[in-house]
């Protein structure tokens, strides 16, 4: 699965890009000028603006879970009214100006989240917008949102609600824009970066947005950025090894030694909010009959041993139910131990084919589980297939991975979805999903995770790491777990000479 880092985001060059004229900037924080060249060995999709940032979004959630206003003015304080709703009131920075000149005012974000909410938009991910119940326009750079009911999660939305250019796209209704070809490629952008070129399957031309300072203190640090594309991960190396390539993506644990050696480079290795976990289809499996079989197989599982034979440690070992930033949400796991079964059980784990992390994963998890009388038989499939037989509930232990969103209420529907029910479990994530008081919340999340790990409605496992390799020249990339995009303050990266 394709990660929407700077790829749906910023990608920019050229052949052999000329080596980069710096000059020194009026201010400390950073040098002006210079090329960025940017490499992964996967070409993105489509530049869908929602998912790029060559489109800025109304805030943005820092590493921590921080909200930072990016085209607002200043992050909103919800009101609730005597009646249960809840408004959000929103002011734009005032003078923020689109790529080609246009305002950037609040008929775009409007006219974005209207789309959103529309039944003729094409897979999109409503969650969250769909409790909106209207927008009011109140003036050119302020506008409000009223929710029929608290919504506590609304944080959520700033990152996803990202203002779409209403002059450009207005005239085309939403059923036709997977196929416009604004979507490939945007020629009105709210981003940093504008494309400036593009070779299909190869390179991405990005250039500084000369609009980008209005309503901001300043424009983009760099004046480019070259997204080029290798031939497999292997040519990708090399060209970080060769010095072609200044920031490289979509690399592997099992490619730190070969990353070590590098010069004039550094490994980038953090934690995502993409948990791997073990699911137990409820339903079959000798636990059916047995549900305490469940937590005994849970107890058993050697994290740190998983996270060595297929992470070589980088990975963040579970500590509780949720990743790390949520941990004042969270129960810990149940003391881990490895006492006999007490008798001898069979069952088949499953895991997508063609994933050399999973078949180790595997690998681990059969050995650990035979050593407790489990004979357990490695399955896998194509991803397809594999996310079919879930969904038809066509598995007895399934080995796989979520990208969670950055609040423990997306864990209910998880739970739900794959037959964890229980009216406790159910009361609880309601508590925590009807109220904006952070003392209840962590309360009643804390509460849903204990319960869930008692019935072991999951095992979680570790966070899987993300390993960006960068030249000790870039200065400002900070990874973000929380969104999965590398590029999410590409504004603010420099080059040193």
């Amino acid at each position: 699965m394709k990660r929407a880092l700077l790829l749906a985001v910023l990608v920019v060059a050229c052949q052999s890009p000329p080596a980069p004229t710096v000059t020194a900037s009026p201010t400390p924080a950073g040098i002006r000028g210079g090329t960025l060249v940017m490499a992964d060995w996967e070409y993105p999709d489509s530049l869908d603006p929602l998912h790029a940032t060559l489109f800025e979004p109304l805030w943005t959630l820092d590493p921590d879970l921080h909200p930072v206003p990016r085209l607002l003015a200043a992050m909103p304080a919800p009101r609730l009214a005597r009646d249960g709703t809840m408004t959000l009131d929103l002011k734009l920075r005032p003078g923020l100006r689109w790529s080609d000149g246009s305002p950037l005012t609040a008929d775009d974000v409007i006219f974005a989240v209207d789309a959103i909410r529309s039944d003729a938009y094409p897979g999109r991910d409503r969650s969250g917008f769909d409790q909106i119940a209207a927008q009011e326009r109140k003036g050119a750079t302020e506008l409000s949102w009223r929710f029929a009911r608290a919504y506590p999660a609304w944080q959520l939305l700033g990152p996803r609600a990202i203002p779409l250019p209403a002059h450009r796209l207005a005239a085309l209704a939403p059923t036709a824009w997977a196929a416009d070809p604004y979507f490939q490629r945007p020629d009105v952008v709210s981003g940093p970066f504008t494309i400036s070129g593009a070779v299909p399957g190869q390179l991405i031309q990005l250039a500084a947005n000369p609009e980008y300072a209005a309503g901001r203190e300043r424009g983009p640090w760099l004046d480019a950025i070259t997204y080029r594309v290798y031939l497999g991960k292997a040519a990708l190396i090399s060209g970080l090894q060769t010095g072609e390539a200044d920031l490289g993506f979509h690399l592997l644990s099992s490619d730190l030694p070969q990353l070590a050696v590098v010069p004039h480079s550094r490994s980038v290795v953090t934690p995502t909010m993409r948990g791997e976990l073990l699911l137990p289809n409820r339903a079959a499996g000798p636990w059916a009959r047995d549900p305490g079989l469940l937590q005994t197989l849970a107890a058993s599982v050697d994290r740190g041993a998983l996270n060595s034979a297929a992470f070589n440690g980088s990975a963040t070992v579970a500590t509780g139910l949720f990743p790390t930033p949520l941990e004042q949400y969270d129960a810990a796991l149940p003391p881990p131990h490895g006492s006999s079964l007490g008798r001898s059980i069979a069952f088949s784990l499953l895991a997508t084919c063609d994933d050399q992390v999973r078949q180790v994963e595997q690998a681990e998890l059969v050995r650990q589980w035979s050593r407790l009388g489990a004979a357990v038989s490695a399955d896998c499939e194509p991803r397809a297939t594999f996310l079919a037989r879930l969904a038809r509930g066509d598995f007895q232990m399934a080995l796989l991975s979520n990208a969670w969103e950055p609040d423990p209420s997306s864990w209910a529907p998880f739970a739900t979805s794959f037959g964890c029910l229980d009216p406790v479990l159910d009361q609880d994530f309601a508590a925590g999903g009807a109220t904006l008081d952070p003392t209840v919340r962590r309360t009643a999340y804390r509460a849903a995770a204990s319960e869930w790990l008692r019935q072991a409605c999951s095992f979680p496992l570790y966070q899987w790491p993300a390993v960006v390799q960068g030249s000790t020249r870039l200065h400002g990339f900070e990874p973000n777990p929380v969104l999965g995009l590398d590029s999410w303050n590409a504004a603010g990266w420099w080059l040193s000479a």
